[in-house]
């Protein structure tokens, strides 16, 4: 049992490193199970970089599991799949009735339980409490606490706001009420459904009950840092595996000695890597208490930064002038971009980054749209190798689809859409509403309407 960090800045090549680390055990022939652990959002994109590395048995050999991946894996094999699952719509439901019941009871949320979008703020925040652990137990203990702190004199419900001014008065019945809100809640599911939200929660009582893990290497990737629910399963996974493998996007790290269990004592908290050391001071403070010994760091810079060549690191390689903007964008004092000159002895203008101001939005993604134009005709890219991101799609995404489609641009918006609004989809259920309400007007026009029918307009 050990746990290794394996650290360099953006682009270093860390995912790359873990791709052909796992092949190195591969081609040794060990046996132990080999586990790549990665956010939801990248589960497809790994299992794809795996196979491209390795070939299909790489695949094969080794999982490529998200922790609501691993959960269900566990669950599947010792118990808990069966439990009927609580849905968004249902949570919210669950809410409306706790609220409407605890109304005469509420001094600070009645008013707003009965406003619209405030049942949605309240499942949010269950969720946000269930992934950082926080339990109505924990939120009683922080109410009484700040009474506790704030108190002069002994305080009572009746002379509480006597004694206290607005803010302290708000916060302390605020915390009151959503322990009660929360207490409220676990009761009414507990006996016939199971929140999503608690499946991690879930998963590190059961990582005890399962074998899957026993002996094995599991490399963490593409991880930012991680909730309370998560740093419990992987204290959990430390005790069971041959070794823990975690990457993280971090210039250097720092000694552990300094590390108080909040935060490293001595550490530039305006540093951009600051959140990311926060988790190597967690993680090593976890195997500290477990007794797991922790290796040397890897760290796969393709450069060092202190060298006189300055090298750049591998997404970089061909592009001096991103891997300068990577080094420096965030540093103080920065250092200038020292690029090529002319016969004249002036600085060419750069060619991989430009700076291009507009009068409004419109104005902005035509210059785009043409620089787009320009690049897939003189510099032989294709649609497929560009990405353009905005900073608030929401406002961009009209602009986008006009303009881009009177330049001929091909485009697709990474936005989530509503699978109940795709033409299939509707067609799928029109079907079965046609049976179920007997022929319906509602339910044939519905089935029409989708165009999917072979039926003409006509």
């Amino acid at each position: 049992m050990s746990l290794r960090f394996i650290y360099g800045r953006a682009g270093s090549g860390k995912s790359y490193y873990c791709l052909n680390d796992i092949k190195e055990r591969m081609d040794r022939g060990i046996t132990n199970p080999l586990v790549l652990l990665v956010p939801e959002q990248f589960s497809l994109q790994a299992e794809r970089d795996l196979v491209k590395t390795m070939g299909t048995g790489g695949i094969i050999k080794t999982e490529v599991l998200s922790f609501k991946r691993m959960a269900y894996r566990v669950f599947n094999e010792v118990g808990g799949i069966t439990h009927t699952r609580i849905n968004s719509a249902g949570k919210c439901m669950v809410i409306h009735k706790i609220l409407e019941n605890m109304k005469d009871d509420l001094k600070i949320f009645s008013k707003s339980a009965g406003q619209q979008g405030f049942v949605n703020t309240v499942s949010d925040l269950i969720a946000e409490f269930k992934r950082y652990d926080i339990t109505p137990e924990d939120l009683e203990k922080a109410h009484k606490a700040y009474i506790g702190r704030k108190s002069k004199t002994d305080l009572n419900e009746e002379n509480l706001d006597a004694n206290l001014d607005a803010i302290d008065q708000l916060l302390i019945h605020k915390l009151k009420e959503l322990a009660l809100i929360c207490r409220e809640y676990e009761k009414t599911i507990c006996d016939n459904y199971r929140d999503a939200d608690d499946d991690l929660t879930m998963l590190y009582e059961k990582l005890d009950k399962t074998t899957m893990f026993n002996d094995a290497e599991i490399w963490i990737d593409e991880f930012s840092g991680f909730t309370s629910q998560e740093y419990k399963i992987i204290s959990k996974l430390m005790e069971k595996a041959h070794r823990i493998n975690v990457s993280l996007c971090t210039d250097c790290l720092i000694d552990d000695d300094s590390w108080d269990g909040y935060g490293y004592k001595y550490m530039d908290h305006t540093d951009v890597f600051s959140p990311v050391k926060n988790v190597v001071g967690k993680l090593m403070g976890i195997a500290k208490e477990l007794n797991i010994p922790v290796e040397s760091p890897v760290i796969v810079e393709k450069y060092n930064l202190n060298s006189k060549d300055g090298r750049p690191n591998y997404r970089f390689k061909d592009s001096t002038e991103l891997d300068h903007l990577e080094k420096y964008f965030f540093s103080f004092p920065y250092k200038q971009y020292k690029g090529d000159k002319d016969k004249d002895g002036e600085l060419k203008k750069t060619k991989d980054i430009s700076i291009f101001t507009a009068s409004n939005i419109c104005a902005e993604i035509e210059y785009t749209a043409r620089d787009i134009i320009g690049l897939c005709r003189d510099r032989g890219l294709r649609y497929r190798d560009i990405t353009v991101v905005c900073g608030n799609l929401d406002i961009y995404e009209k602009f986008i689809r006009t303009i881009f489609t009177e330049y001929g641009i091909p485009f697709f918006i990474d936005k989530k859409r509503d699978i109940n609004k795709h033409p299939l989809i509707q067609l799928i259920i029109s079907i079965f509403e046609i049976f179920i309400y007997n022929w319906s007007y509602e339910s044939v026009f519905g089935y029409l309407k989708t165009g999917l029918t072979g039926i003409p307009r006509e």
